[in-house]
């Protein structure tokens, strides 16, 4: 019977796809629409991504680009450590909070950038303990005044994308991050001519800057008329959502750590070149897991939006990953070589296995962002903090040991592990509690 079912699922899938009029009804539902618009938003930034990387690589020595690319990953990192979760509770609030919508803007806003600025100055303060390559960034007054505000900025945008995501608006991130990616392109040119080494991370910051302000002052009057942002903090508001934030921030924190801290982690284990080779990869197999991330995010905002729909909106979410995720993973497989060459030889030569591994890793790591996506529509969050905390610390450890001894597919075969087995034990529970309800 289930396998019947999951055959029927897969001809109504195949069926709606080969139909133009069937695919155009789907795309008006808010939960498809939403999360097409977040994948091509994946899908248009990286692709521009690769471009200023493949300039950038061909331009800059890979000890540059290697630099550079780890700097972006720490004000990444501290950007997520200063979004304490608000950005998750604008998604799952911001429908309910009426007249006082703006001051719960403001709100996080405001705690947000300020999190940022002192999360910046004591990462440089300390960079000596944790990221000695980067120690330069402290002794230059303008690359640490830089690095600050950028981290800010990093932060700020985070918050304006789920705001658009909250008013099912998700074209506007669309809009907004193009913007960036395309900005980032023409700086790294210009600054590279100006003599500037660091001009990958300077590069990457201006942009966001910029589209910030495109945000600020043309996207978000569209959809909010007569909000202006403004330093304030409404205790009432952020006594209201302080525990949804809080779990979310810690779990939020913890799965996008690898992610953050790999980087500088091979930066300092191995060298500045081959952290570059590794970043090409991770971030290319992170079409991959844009997929179920966009569909996970879309199935927040709707299940937030109408609950007693979650059953149904669930299986809706699983069915369009399915069909997205499995083609994407096997072109990943047979291509994933010959991607790399655009970015030269020596990063197809050092990169390949690792986004071999990371391309089978998308398969587990859909499944754990569904989990993540139900568990907090029904606010039951200790679960997902045991879930992040565990690939967290398995992905880690584990790299640490494996990078000397394998290189770079080391930091594949950790998370590997890390996603396959969470993704395994979520399915064995639901078979079971599917089995004593049945």
């Amino acid at each position: 019977m289930k396998m019947q079912r999951f055959i029927q699922s897969i001809n109504s899938i195949i069926a709606t796809v080969t139909s133009p009029n069937r695919l155009k009804a789907v795309l008006h539902k808010p939960l498809y629409a939403n999360a097409l618009h977040l994948l091509i938003n994946y899908v248009v930034t990286e692709a521009i991504g690769f471009v200023f990387w493949m300039v950038a690589t061909r331009i800059y020595t890979a000890e540059n680009v290697g630099l550079g690319s780890a700097a972006i990953s720490a004000t990444q990192l501290l950007a997520m450590i200063s979004l304490l979760g608000m950005n998750m509770a604008l998604v799952r609030f911001l429908t309910d909070a009426g007249e006082k919508a703006n001051e719960l803007i403001n709100s996080c806003l405001t705690i947000g950038g300020f999190a940022a600025m002192i999360a910046g100055v004591v990462f440089l303060l300390g960079v000596g303990v944790w990221s000695p390559a980067l120690i330069f960034i402290l002794q230059n007054g303008i690359y640490f005044a830089a690095f600050v505000i950028f981290s800010m900025a990093t932060t700020v945008l985070s918050m304006f994308n789920h705001i658009f995501i909250a008013d099912r608006r998700s074209g506007f991130v669309t809009i907004q991050n193009t913007i960036a990616s395309m900005l980032k392109v023409g700086l790294v040119i210009i600054l590279f001519l100006f003599g500037d080494s660091f001009g990958v991370f300077n590069a990457s910051g201006i942009a966001i800057l910029i589209s910030i302000l495109i945000g600020y002052f043309v996207l978000l009057p569209k959809i909010r008329p007569g909000y202006h942002a403004s330093f304030v903090i409404r205790k009432d508001i952020v006594k209201k959502i302080f525990n949804f934030s809080l779990l979310n921030y810690f779990s939020n924190l913890l799965w996008e750590t690898p992610r953050l801290i790999l980087p500088i982690m091979v930066l300092n284990l191995l060298s500045a070149e081959q952290n570059a080779y590794f970043y090409i990869a991770w971030a290319l197999a992170g079409i991959l897991r844009a997929i179920p991330m966009a569909v996970s995010l879309s199935l927040f905002a709707e299940g937030s939006y109408d609950a007693k729909l979650l059953n149904a909106t669930i299986w809706r979410s699983l069915k369009i990953i399915l069909i997205l995720l499995l083609p994407a993973v096997a072109l990943m497989l047979a291509m994933g070589d010959k991607l790399l060459l655009l970015f030269g030889r020596s990063y197809s030569q050092y990169g390949t296995n690792l986004l071999w591994l990371m391309a089978i890793a998308a398969l587990p790591v859909a499944v754990n962002y569904m989990y993540i996506a139900v568990k907090r529509i029904e606010k039951r969050l200790k679960g997902v903090l045991l879930l992040t905390t565990f690939v967290a610390i398995v992905t880690l450890g584990l790299s640490w040991v494996l990078l000397p001894q394998m290189g770079l597919p080391g930091a594949g075969v950790a998370w590997l592990i890390a996603q396959g087995i969470a993704a395994v034990v979520i399915v064995i529970n639901w078979i079971s509690k599917r089995t004593q309800t049945s």
